[in-house]
Parts: C-alpha cells; sequence; structure tokens
C-alpha cells in the first residue's frame, strides 16, 4: 500500500489508497488542463505542454487503477488511525519552501538542505548518512541537469 510508510507498525490502510488515488486524479486533472493551455503539438513537433500531458495522463490512469481497486475492496472501519501526520504533511510544506528559496540559495544548496530535512524527519537516519547521501544526491543531480541536460539552473547568492 501506498501509506505503508507513513503508518504506525506496517498497518495498510485501503482507505488512505482511496483519498489519495482521490486526490491524485484530481490533481492530474489540472496538469492536463494546464498543459493543454500551454500547447501540446503533435509527436514530431511537441510544444512545452507536450510531456505535462503525458505525465498527468499517466498519474490519472495509475490514480483510477488504485481508485477502482479499493472501491472494490471492502473498507477499513477507522480511516486515519495510525498515520504519523508530520510525515505526511512535512514533504508537502517543504516543496512550498523548496519553490521560495531555489532562486535565492540556489538548486545545490537548496537541495541540499530540503533532503537533511526530510531524511532525518522521514525516517531517523544517522547524521553521517544523511548529509553524504544529501550532498551526493545535491551535486549529482546538479552534474545531470546542468552539465549533462544543460538546464539552466538557479545558481544562489553563493554562485553554485
Amino acid at each position: 500500500m501506498v501509506f505503508t510508510v507513513l503508518m504506525r507498525g506496517g498497518v495498510e490502510g485501503k482507505m488512505y489508497d482511496l483519498y489519495l488515488s482521490g486526490v491524485c486524479l484530481i490533481g492530474a486533472g489540472i496538469i492536463i488542463i494546464l498543459s493543454f493551455n500551454m500547447g501540446v503539438g503533435t509527436l514530431k513537433n511537441p510544444e512545452p505542454g507536450f510531456m505535462p500531458v503525458i505525465a498527468g495522463s499517466l498519474m490519472a490512469l495509475f490514480s483510477i487503477v488504485i481508485l477502482l481497486r479499493n472501491l472494490m475492496q471492502k473498507k477499513s472501519k477507522k480511516p486515519f488511525q495510525g498515520v504519523i501526520w508530520y510525515r505526511v504533511v512535512t514533504p508537502f510544506l517543504l516543496i512550498i519552501a523548496y519553490a521560495f528559496i531555489l532562486k535565492w540559495l540556489g538548486y545545490i544548496l537548496s537541495t541540499f538542505f530540503i533532503l537533511i530535512i526530510l531524511f532525518r524527519l522521514i525516517k531517523r537516519y544517522s547524521w553521517a548518512f544523511v548529509i553524504g547521501i544529501s550532498m551526493f544526491l545535491s551535486i549529482i543531480s546538479f552534474a545531470i541537469f546542468d552539465t549533462g541536460l544543460e538546464v539552466n539552473l538557479p545558481k544562489g547568492v553563493l554562485g553554485f
């Protein structure tokens, strides 16, 4: 189940998947609508909305599959019993914070700090592991996008 990581004792909750698939289906619909507004183009001549339409369509498809699977199963009696809420809400808040600090701090530092918070909050890894993997992922992803794919990422106040 999708939310097994978020719950105490590995409790599986069909209602969690039901609610999440509904939210993802709504989000997919919004992505698809906004992508069509950007222009989709054709397979040989794609426009900016082409890939988001494909991603939104896949997201909608998977959400519908999970939604239907859970609607056919017997529902649990207590839908949110055992959820550790900060593990659900914090990633969403961090994504919003990331959007605000990305231009100011730059890609590498923003990604590094957000990953540190996520790794320490979601699962209590050691500080050495958290700092090491956060640094590694920040630098490798920057190298892939900036150098390999030539995407202009924000440099930030420190210039990297």
